[in-house]
């Protein structure tokens, strides 16, 4: 098989005739033949795969036998310049050797002499891994392609054995292969693969893309039976070795049939011309054509009828660019594809950078377009080929989003912000089958469920990238509140069971009974001790929001019925009654309470009793509108989600009635928080004017960051009034856990 480099310019029309041959036994006495691949050199050498006797022979152009290299006599084939049925020879421009080493399923790479350089392998069908490789071919830049006949594909590598590109596999459609066992390269960089069992030539250009089919099965001209091997000359036209039909055909680079010869017909194929299974082909640089006659252990040579016509003298430039888009820095690499014999190439990038080689790789840094310009020329004649918008470096766009909420009940409206770079288009889809083509759109989500956003941008000169967040918006219906009670009027005192109706999912709720009580119990029982109408009120807490059913005068309390004594007072008898006076309390009744210590006393869990008996404080109303209904203002603030006393003036204070276990040093944890630093807690025992324990608040950064403050404490054993003092502003306290020191 025949390299690009090494081939030169063969008649174009007309028949060849036989110039002399050789056996390929004779000068080393080899007792077995099987001759498969030829290539000649720049210097007219040829090089013959010897299959069976595992070497490379090399001839001149007359048949003198020059040397060979690969077979030691050792039973080791595998080792570095030895091989095992190697099927292929390819030269390149400098000299270097390629033989498709089949058995041991490598390339191996050899000096001119033979000298051992490299080799790549792979014994497998990832890509750069070889399988059975019976075709190698070389281009004027140096880049080795391989008939990688166990894989059913064709595989390209540079000159050092990286892996670049493969195309084909099983079939026998266009681009497919059916034992691809010949390869070869014409000037221009299109490639030709002797597809053997599909009996065809299958022509790609220089990226593998499908080009056409020449031939088919059959035995007339332009037909073939197991076509083995392809070669190309410098006018690209194409040859075939018609393994079965024992000839060669020629065709153009467009697949018209040329000439044939090799085959007249007669049942000898010994004599000369004739052929017994050929299996190698190759053009030198005079024309002649050189054919591996593996049945009759030979090689023949053939001279064109005519001399070659001089080449022309006219110059057609043209070149193929291997990539067009990407980010920089991008390297390119381009391949002269022009006609007409140039000499001098001067390229344009359109970058500012110019090159004078003839195949140049280019690394773009700037982006934007670039019009890439190729002037081939000769002594006679100049030509200039010119891709505008041949290169197009820019920056890749990044898609990238976010949402102002991710979650809520029906009808939820999401606020979207695109955060993508490098884009000027967009497109998103919301996963309800509703898109825009905005850059920050509001969308409104009717229905629940759960919905994966897509968000699509395009870049000038780019195309489109995507970034899709799965299961992103999550939509539910609002909870729907409703309560019952076992009974709505009575005598007081009446105890009504209180039972929630809630649909949705409820992380807490919080009871209003109108009497001032509250509850956090979801079906609490409560006793109403005086006469009156009460409002009801159910608030359900969720995920989604605070949701409120508030039924009016929904519990009717009267008074109980009094009976009416009647005394009978003797005559003439004076009762004198007994008057007596009883101090009315100060202090409150507990409430949930009393509080047990050890154990946790909530900061809003202070006495019944109102201002001045229970709390003081020094504004109007609860400002956190939670829990309890006087003018302790109460909010929820902490992660455990549980109320807390917020918005803490200087002078307020707040008391409980608590039980004490057993007297001693207690570990207080006060649960507090504030944005300012300095503030304090005092606590009194008994309505005492000396404080049981001082707590300093730090500044723990903001109102609902809480921090847990340690103290100590010495209470006595039994009941006792605990009140909670304020000498500053800038306190929200939550809870107060005492543990018994042991």
């Amino acid at each position: 098989m025949l390299l690009c480099s090494a081939v030169q310019t063969v008649s174009a029309d007309g028949g060849y005739v036989y110039s002399t041959q050789w056996d390929t036994s004779a000068a080393l006495n080899d007792s077995y033949y099987s001759i498969w691949g030829i290539a000649t050199d720049s210097a007219g050498n040829v090089y013959v795969a010897d299959s069976e006797n595992a070497r490379i022979k090399k001839y001149d152009s007359s048949g003198g036998f020059l040397q060979a290299w690969g077979n030691d006599g050792l039973e080791d084939r595998s080792r570095d310049g030895q091989f095992n049925q190697p099927h292929d020879v390819a030269v390149d421009s400098a000299g270097n050797v390629y033989v498709a080493d089949t058995y041991n399923s490598r390339i191996q790479k050899f000096d001119s002499n033979g000298g051992y350089l490299a080799q790549w392998n792979g014994s497998a069908s990832a890509g750069g891994q070889l399988r059975e490789p019976r075709g190698v071919a070389v281009d004027s830049a140096g880049n080795v392609y391989v008939a990688d006949t166990g894989n059913n594909r064709v595989q390209t590598f540079d000159a050092a054995g990286t892996f670049l590109q493969g195309w084909g596999s099983a079939g026998s459609g266009d681009g497919q292969f059916s034992g691809p066992i010949g390869v070869a390269v014409d000037s221009t960089g299109n490639v030709y693969v002797a597809d053997m069992e599909n009996s065809r030539i299958q022509k790609f250009n220089p990226s593998g893309g499908f080009s056409r089919t020449m031939g088919s099965a059959g035995s007339g001209d332009g037909h073939f039976s197991y076509p083995v091997d392809v070669a190309v000359d410098r006018a690209d036209n194409v040859y075939v070795a018609d393994w079965l039909n024992n000839r060669v055909q020629k065709f153009d680079a467009s697949g018209t049939f040329i000439t044939t010869w090799g085959n007249d017909g007669s049942a000898s194929r010994l004599g000369d011309g004739q052929f017994g299974n050929p299996q190698g082909v190759a053009v030198d640089s005079a024309g002649n054509v050189y054919v591996t006659d593996n049945g009759n252990n030979r090689v023949q040579k053939f001279a064109p009828e005519t001399p070659p016509p001089a080449p022309a003298q006219a110059v057609t430039a043209g070149f193929y660019a291997f990539g067009h888009v990407g980010q920089a820095p991008y390297s390119v690499r381009f391949l002269d594809q022009s006609i007409g014999s140039p000499t001098v190439w001067t390229w344009d990038f359109g970058d500012g950078s110019t090159s004078t080689e003839q195949n140049p790789t280019h690394v773009f840094n700037k982006t934007g377009a670039c019009n890439v310009a190729l002037t081939a020329s000769n002594d006679l004649a100049s030509d200039t080929a010119i891709q505008y918008r041949c290169i197009i470096v820019n920056t890749v766009p990044v898609a990238n989003f976010t949402a102002n909420a991710t979650a809520g009940r029906t009808p939820f409206t999401v606020e979207f912000a695109d955060q993508s770079t490098g884009a000027s288009g967009y497109q998103w889809q919301f996963g309800d089958e509703q898109m825009s083509t905005e850059q920050n759109p509001v969308h409104t989500y009717s229905q629940p469920g759960t919905y994966t956003v897509t968000l699509v941008v395009s870049g000038a000169d780019y195309g489109s990238v995507y970034t899709q967040k799965s299961g992103y918006i999550t939509v539910t219906n609002p909870p729907t509140v409703g309560f019952s009670a076992n009974v709505t009027a009575g005598l007081a005192p009446l105890g009504v069971r209180f039972n929630e109706s809630v649909n949705g999912s409820v992380q807490y709720y919080y009871w209003q009974f109108g009497d001032g009580a509250t509850s956090f119990e979801p079906n609490p029982v409560h006793v109403y001790d005086t006469a009156g109408k009460y409002t009801v009120s159910l608030y359900a807490i969720g995920p989604n929001g605070t949701q409120v059913k508030t039924v009016d005068d929904c519990v009717n309390v009267t008074d109980p019925v009094t009976s009416t004594l009647t005394t009978l007072v003797p005559t003439n008898t004076t009762m004198v009654p007994t008057v007596t006076t009883v101090a009315p309390t100060v202090t409150g009744l507990a409430y949930n309470g009393p509080h047990t210590i050890p154990g946790t006393l909530q900061a809003e869990d202070y006495e019944h009793g109102g201002e001045g008996i229970a709390y003081h404080d020094t504004t109007a109303g609860n400002e956190g509108g939670v829990y309890r209904q006087d003018d302790v203002d109460i909010e929820v603030l902490d992660i455990d989600h549980s109320p807390n006393v917020g918005w803490i003036r200087a002078g307020e204070w707040l008391a409980y009635t608590v039980n004490v276990t057993t007297a001693g040093t207690y570990d207080a944890g006060f649960r507090v928080a504030s944005s300012h630093a300095g503030s304090s807690v005092q606590v009194y025992l008994d309505d005492g004017t000396t404080p049981v324990a001082m707590v300093n608040v730090p500044n723990t950064g903001d109102w609902p960051v809480f921090r847990t403050v340690p103290v100590q404490v010495t209470l006595p054993a039994g009941q006792h009034r605990l009140k909670l003092a304020f000498p500053t502003d800038y306190v929200n306290i939550n809870w107060i856990g005492f543990a018994q020191r042991g």
